[in-house]
């Protein structure tokens, strides 16, 4: 009995934190309940494992990989124009955390690779 307890209480204590060291917790959670509100109305399998993965995230740059499933979820149970709408109007909460090519549209990054010709 005190092994079984041993192990646990062990576990426990190698846990890893909710988010990994450098990260803002604040600006983490933001970005976290943004990217699950994105999927709120989904449902099925798929959604809660998102929301798991989600959940279990430690990093915006996680996050930010897991914002394509959050969107093929959205496009399958509304459309592709709510899913990208969805997904970029998150994108602010990236800034500073994943390369900043990363959360620009693509339409504006082309306008800056021209403007420099």
């Amino acid at each position: 009995m005190f092994t079984d307890l041993h192990r646990l209480l062990d576990a426990l204590w190698k846990r890893p934190p909710a988010f990994a060291p450098g990260t803002s917790p604040t600006e983490l959670h933001l970005a976290r309940s943004a990217l699950l509100h994105s999927v709120h109305d989904c449902n099925g399998a798929p959604t809660q494992r998102l929301h798991r993965r989600i959940t279990l995230a430690r990093t915006h740059r996680e996050l930010w990989a897991l914002r394509a499933d959050a969107y093929n979820l959205i496009a399958m149970g509304h459309c592709q124009s709510i899913a990208t709408e969805r997904i970029h109007g998150m994108a602010h909460l990236f800034d500073g955390w994943v390369e900043p090519t990363a959360t620009q549209p693509r339409a504006a990054l082309r306008r800056k690779a021209g403007a420099g010709r």
